[in-house]
């Protein structure tokens, strides 16, 4: 059975959580919804995959709607990846898979906005943690690290490789992120940038180069220590609590144009 091939090979979703990916397996679902939106600033692995590897990725939706019993797929993928999309299309042999398009917007690939846009429906619940949970109707595409922030690429890597070297790998392809950049029998220190772990805005920021890259690395962004986004993250708490408080006037504009709002969820991030 599929679900004992995956629990096997420990394989879970590349969203970030790491949900195993064997438990969605052993669902019964009318639809299976691939996740192609990749909204994470800066972070293009999902669009490379399906570029590149649009066969692998698509057998591996018919065999998870095999297993779950899903009469249809639906696939999520961003206009602008139009490359991706014609890769995916060139290698479709079955009509029992359509492609959702999806716009140019943060967030289009959240679950809640995906499963709405491509059936028309909305995930049970009445707020933002209902208690059918879009892993029950969602199938994560598959993700690789990307390069750096000015100039990026991939790199095919193994689990397990130290973050240190794998922002080696990033800057020695042609990535000029540090401010200083080393020089014959220097190697650059962790002093001289910062790594984003999965992304900016959802990701984590790390100068632990001794850690590894795991199943749910989303890919490594480096940048310079004195870079803003750097010393923003790094602010306390306590300062970011102020100047939150100061700056924000209760407009409720950012309840108003949440896509969860609109689509009824009681999601009010104003309050």
């Amino acid at each position: 059975m599929l679900s004992e091939k995956l629990r096997e090979c420990g394989v879970v979703g590349a969203g970030g959580a790491g949900f195993p990916t064997y438990v969605k397996a052993q669902s019964q679902v009318e639809y299976v919804i691939a996740n192609g939106a990749e909204c994470e600033p800066l972070i293009h692995k999902d669009a490379e995959l399906m570029e590149h590897f649009p066969a692998e990725i698509l057998a591996g939706m018919h065999a998870m709607m095999a297993a779950t019993g899903a009469k249809t797929g639906k696939f999520g993928v961003k206009s602008k990846n139009a490359d991706a999309l014609e890769a995916l299309k060139h290698n479709l042999k079955s009509d029992r898979i359509e492609f959702v398009t999806l716009g140019d917007f943060y967030p289009s690939g959240d679950e809640y906005e995906l499963v709405y846009t491509a059936t028309g429906r909305l995930i049970p619940g009445r707020d933002s943690a209902p208690g059918g949970l879009g892993g029950e109707q969602r199938g994560d595409a598959l993700q690789r690290a990307p390069g750096g922030a000015r100039r990026s690429g991939d790199a095919e890597v193994s689990l397990g490789v130290r973050r240190g070297e794998g922002a080696e790998i990033v800057l020695g392809a042609g990535g000029d992120a540090v401010s200083r950049p080393a020089g014959p029998g220097r190697r650059r220190h962790v002093d001289d940038f910062g790594v984003f772990v999965s992304g900016i805005m959802m990701g984590t920021l790390t100068f632990d180069l001794d850690d590894v890259l795991t199943k749910t690395t989303g890919g490594l962004i480096v940048i310079p220590r004195d870079h803003y986004l750097i010393t923003r993250r790094t602010r306390p708490r306590v300062e970011m609590n102020r100047i939150g408080k100061s700056a924000c006037d209760q407009c409720s504009y950012c309840t108003e144009f949440c896509p969860r709002y609109l689509l009824g969820y009681e999601v009010q991030p104003h309050k």
